[in-house]
Formats: structure tokens, C-alpha cells, sequence
């Protein structure tokens, strides 16, 4: 479906709030970067890190640029446990969705590329974030195995299984990487459905606007039953979980809209 143009108003709108906004992703990234080198110091798990550091960095942007979440089933979550967390990717939006209101204790696997960039590659390191290379194979199993010794005790992972943002909303085909290392470590895989995020910022974009998105925490689903053999059929189990709650959103959204045009 075509997207609809935006008007010219509303388009220098974007653009202005767009333009304060990176102003102030750009400043908060480089404090909180250098919050989480600090206290790397102090706490060798990386948890104050991602407390002090990820968690309130993605507060604070997403309170500053106007973005509210809506978060449900955290009732699924059981304190102290561990987690291979996965979630559909729709925007950059989505890294600061989780880290804010996700409350657990998880690394993120994050491409290369960012461990690149001054200051946020250097707190991703310190606090212990996983570095996949999506480019070669082999390192990027290399990466699972690094993740493996990186969970347990009270200490989740958090993977994007498509590898990339969605350009069009659509659900993309999983990686199985993460679904091996949960068979690999008994580790329940904890979907997580992210809805509305692409409408406050699309793949390709830097214009971002003010909204409301939702982050949907789903029952965790067992390794048990599935051997490495299956790891496609274990990724498809939570892929239709994830695609099916972003149908029932679309469906929704869409009457909400229609009740509001009526």
C-alpha cells in the first residue's frame, strides 16, 4: 500500500522536532555512555550499568520526544529469572522501548556497527553487550556461543531474530540464533511484541514524531521438545506468537481509526 504524502506543514514540523530531537539523542547518548563506563567500575555484571545507564536513557529520550508506551503482560515475567528475550523490529525506537520498560536484567546482541560509534560502543563493551557481524557467518555464531556464557543468574539476552528493521511494519523470517541458544542453555524464550513504532519512526528516516506504541510481553515459551534439528520449527512457535498479537493490534488500530472518522 502507498504511503501517504504529508502535508507541507506538518512536514516542517518533523523536520524542526526531528532536528531537536537527534540535538538531544546525540547529548543523552554521550552522558549516559559515559554513565555506564563509570560504573562498569564499580559492578563487574554490568546490572547497575543497565540500570543507571540503558534503562534511564531510554526513559529520558523517549519522555523527552514525546513517545508514551503502553506495557502489558509483565505478569508473565518471574522475578530473578533469566530469559533469551526476542521482539519483532519495526524502528530505532524499539531499542529504547525495551531498554526503558523491559524490567529485567538483559544484554543486548547489537550489530557490529554500533560498538563503532564514540562513547555508546565503549558502554556497550563496559557494561557487556554481545557483538554479532552480520556479515560473516562464522562470527556471527561466534557470537551466540559468547552469549551463552553472558546469561544465567538473573542475567537475560534481548535479540532483534530478524537482523534488521522491518522497511514495510510486516513481520520478518527469524534467525535461529537465538532459538539455539536457548535449546543450547534451557533458557525459556520470552516474546515480546512492539506495535506503533514504525509510525513514530520508519527504516530509512531520521524524521521521528510524538506518538503512543505498545510493548506486549507474551508467556514464555520452553526449549523443552525441541532439538537443534527443530531450531527453524522452535523460531516459527514464537514467530506466529509475535505476528499473530501484530495482527490483532492492526485489526484494532484500524477500528479505533474507523470509530474515530465516523
Amino acid at each position: 500500500m502507498p504511503e501517504q504524502r504529508i502535508p507541507p506543514l506538518r512536514y516542517l514540523k518533523m523536520c524542526l522536532f526531528s532536528a531537536f530531537g537527534w540535538l538531544f539523542v546525540f547529548v543523552s547518548t554521550f552522558f549516559f555512555a559515559m554513565v555506564a563506563v563509570v560504573s562498569s567500575y564499580f559492578d563487574r555484571t554490568g546490572r547497575l550499568g543497565h540500570i543507571l545507564a540503558t534503562r534511564a536513557w531510554g526513559r529520558t529520550i523517549l519522555a523527552v520526544v514525546g513517545v508514551r508506551a503502553r506495557v502489558t503482560g509483565l505478569e508473565h515475567l518471574t522475578p530473578g529469572e533469566s530469559y533469551v528475550i526476542v521482539a519483532n523490529h519495526l524502528s530505532n525506537f524499539d531499542i529504547l522501548v525495551v531498554s526503558a520498560f523491559m524490567p529485567l536484567h538483559f544484554r543486548w546482541v547489537a550489530k557490529k556497527e554500533l560498538f563503532q560509534i564514540p562513547f555508546m560502543g565503549w558502554g556497550m563493551r563496559r557494561i557487556g553487550y554481545v557483538r554479532v557481524d552480520r556479515e560473516d557467518k562464522e562470527r556471527a555464531w561466534a557470537s551466540v556461543f559468547e552469549a551463552k556464557g553472558r546469561v544465567g543468574k538473573g542475567a537475560s539476552i534481548m535479540f532483534f531474530p530478524e537482523g534488521t528493521r522491518s522497511p514495510d511494519g510486516e513481520i520478518k523470517r527469524f534467525k535461529v540464533g537465538a532459538f539455539v541458544l536457548s535449546i543450547q542453555t534451557g533458557l525459556q524464550v520470552l516474546p515480546v511484541s512492539l506495535v506503533g513504532t514504525h509510525d513514530i519512526m520508519r527504516k530509512r528516516s531520521l524524521l521521528f514524531q510524538p506518538g503512543t506504541v505498545e510493548m506486549i510481553v507474551h508467556p514464555p515459551i520452553s526449549p523443552a521438545g525441541f532439538t537443534l534439528e527443530q531450531k527453524h520449527e522452535f523460531a516459527g512457535v514464537v514467530r506466529n506468537e509475535i505476528a499473530v498479537q501484530l495482527e490483532k493490534s492492526s485489526r484494532e488500530g484500524a477500528a479505533a481509526g474507523g470509530r474515530r472518522r465516523a
